[in-house]
């Protein structure tokens, strides 16, 4: 318990107000641009596939700088709440399954190996080298 309301805590801590997110997407993608809502919906798992193929959402891991920012920036929800929902998506059957990556640079390079991959990233963290970086609108 005390860990986890450490973990929350340090996460409001890391997140500054409004860090610009961005979605990286493998350069075959059909992913050409992105809206909050889209990318909203795919971090729900209201979206799961583009174009009839399964996305495959990646992002860091919940002790990250990155994922506070992305859950807080594009659901106002802490990773707590949303490792709950994906936890919830499962019992009623959806298939709601991030691969959780230990750095920024992990996500990256998964995107870069899967023309299915979407991830979201702080824009800061987010790096061209083999991926799309599709910017999120306010």
């Amino acid at each position: 318990m005390l860990r986890s309301l450490l973990l929350i805590l340090v996460s409001a801590l890391a997140v500054p107000g409004g860090e610009p997110i961005v979605a990286l997407a493998h350069p075959a993608s059909a992913l050409k641009s992105i809206t909050r809502e889209k990318a909203a919906q795919i971090l729900r798992g209201e979206m799961l596939f583009l174009d009839g193929k399964r996305l495959v959402l990646v992002l860091t891991k919940p002790s990250s700088a990155s994922l506070p920012a992305v859950t807080f920036g594009l659901l106002q929800e802490n990773p707590q709440a949303y490792m709950m929902r994906i936890k919830a998506a499962k019992l009623r059957g959806v298939n709601l399954d991030p691969q959780f990556m230990d750095s920024p640079d992990a996500v990256i390079s998964s995107v870069a190996g899967n023309p299915n991959a979407v991830g979201f990233l702080a824009a800061k963290e987010a790096k061209a080298v083999g991926v799309k970086i599709l910017p999120i609108p306010d």
